[in-house]
């Protein structure tokens, strides 16, 4: 089974690319290490040299413009390194117009020459479609070639490119051999990345010790993008002691080194209480600033604050708002809210049609809570022709995603429509597995009345209607005053 932190982690992968570093520091660097130059030697090399360590010391400088002068002397005698300086004028247009074609040029120059830096840079165009037409093909070759020789960020980015299948079939384990072979380097970036694989079960069995290792291994190096998701595991008690106050201190880092995922995750905390007092209006100036900072699941939690009412009241005309706003812009949850809202008429006039389309957005993107919605239409006949069989289809779909009301609902359209007792027997033990308060009521009542194919067990019913009763059920609280039973 996949671990639900599947998909909190994957926005954190980088790019390993030249875009993850400043023009200052790539260009102030020499990365003699990589490479040679095949169509150079002797004296030429190296007043080739001459020229653009002479433009490296004008770069730092800030003299943008005899620092391009010196690398294009360097370029002209075919030296990989100048050709690759004077790209980097062109890219990022410091020193000479910015000109992503002149740029890719020089590229290539020095690329064809073996130089594993404008390999690595041009693996990152084809990837990007930056100049170029969009090729992970091409990337995946480019990479190669930069990694043969050692390119810490070409092998990460080999790494990425297996891990979600561009250009290739995913293939876990051979994105963790890539990673472990940047990380050997001491690369932060993939020391996170590993550290993701094995807390999602990527590839191997879900090992949170282990995904804490290598998320402290980065956080050592202070990359920031880890320092939430390392707020995570104490959070949860995942791989370590749940700790709220070292959770806490996790997220409190990061959101103040500006990442927009530890001000949600800091705004989560005070919203729900962990390890400080409940107050909406501390969590929605964080999950605010999250989302002036890009973080588009922000908007979401801003939208389900102001439903839930800051004050007891719900505002669902701010509610909307932010939901609306995460629709807009491709949030597959704020897709699902918005949708719910036009269900249940919550600020809106009901409409079925509308609520459905929302929710098929949502399914688009893998929303498990998006097929429920779909679910529920078919299933009560709102907006559509009522359809047991299409209702099952969405349900099961969220079930198979490890949804708990996916699980019920599929129970509930086998038992009541379809009349099927061996399916509907199997998906209300998952759903009571999954934790599901009425899934637990209702095979209490099976066991209470014998139903299901079961044998009546007082016991066993006893014990259920206590558990769903703990777990907020209103209907096992009132079995247990009626059926005479001690809670």
């Amino acid at each position: 089974m996949k671990s639900k932190y599947l998909l909190l982690l994957l926005p954190f992968t980088l790019l390993f690319t030249i875009e993850c570093r400043s023009h200052s520091e790539v260009i102030s660097k020499v990365y003699f290490q990589y490479s040679g130059d095949s169509l150079l030697t002797g004296p030429r090399k190296r007043l080739a040299a001459s020229f653009n360590e002479t433009g490296i010391q004008y770069w730092k400088k800030g003299n943008y413009g005899k620092a391009a002068e010196n690398f294009k002397k360097s370029a002209n005698l075919g030296y990989s390194w100048g050709q690759y300086s004077l790209s980097l004028c062109f890219w990022y247009g410091k020193g000479e117009k910015k000109d992503l074609n002149e740029a890719i040029k020089w590229i290539l120059l020095a690329a064809n020459q073996g130089n594993a830096d404008a390999q690595n840079h041009l693996g990152y165009i084809y990837q990007a479609g930056l100049g170029l037409e969009k090729d992970y093909l091409k990337a995946l070759k480019y990479f190669s070639k930069a990694a043969e020789m050692g390119h810490v960020e070409a092998q990460g980015s080999i790494g990425y490119l297996y891990q979600y299948g561009l250009g290739v079939d995913p293939n876990y384990e051979e994105a963790r051999k890539w990673y472990l072979l940047a990380a050997q380097q001491g690369n932060a970036t993939v020391q996170g990345s590993i550290g993701q694989l094995y807390a999602a079960g990527l590839g191997v069995k879900p090992d949170y010790k282990e995904a804490l290792k290598w998320y402290q291994l980065a956080a050592k190096q202070s990359y920031i993008p880890i320092y939430s998701y390392l707020g995570d595991l104490f959070k949860d008690g995942l791989g370590v002691n749940k700790n709220y106050d070292e959770a806490l201190n996790w997220y409190k880092k990061s959101a103040k080194s500006g990442n927009a995922r530890g001000m949600l995750q800091l705004g989560l905390m005070h919203e729900y209480g962990y390890g400080v007092a409940s107050n909406y209006t501390e969590a929605l100036k964080w999950y605010k600033q999250a989302y002036e900072r890009g973080e588009l699941n922000a908007s979401v939690q801003i939208g389900k604050a102001y439903e839930k009412g800051l004050d007891g009241i719900p505002n669902y005309g701010e509610a909307i708002k932010w939901y609306r706003l995460a629709a807009d812009k491709g949030s597959a949850s704020g897709q699902y809210h918005l949708g719910n809202c036009y269900y249940y008429g919550r600020g809106l006039t009901v409409d079925y049609v509308e609520a459905m389309k929302w929710y098929r957005l949502a399914v688009k993107q893998d929303n498990p809570e998006g097929a429920l919605g779909l679910g529920l239409l078919y299933g009560e006949g709102n907006g559509t022709e009522k359809d047991c069989y299409q209702a099952l289809k969405w349900f099961l779909l969220a079930a198979e995603k490890d949804n708990s009301e996916g699980s019920y609902q599929a129970y509930k359209v086998y038992y009541y429509c379809l009349t099927d007792t061996k399916n509907a027997f199997k998906y209300l033990t998952t759903a009571v597995n999954q934790q599901h308060p009425d899934a637990i009521f209702e095979l209490a009542e099976a066991y209470y009345l014998g139903l299901l194919g079961l044998s009546v067990n007082i016991q066993k019913a006893h014990e259920l209607y206590v558990k769903a009763a703990e777990s907020g059920n209103i209907l096992a609280k009132n079995a247990l005053q009626v059926k005479g039973f001690n809670l």
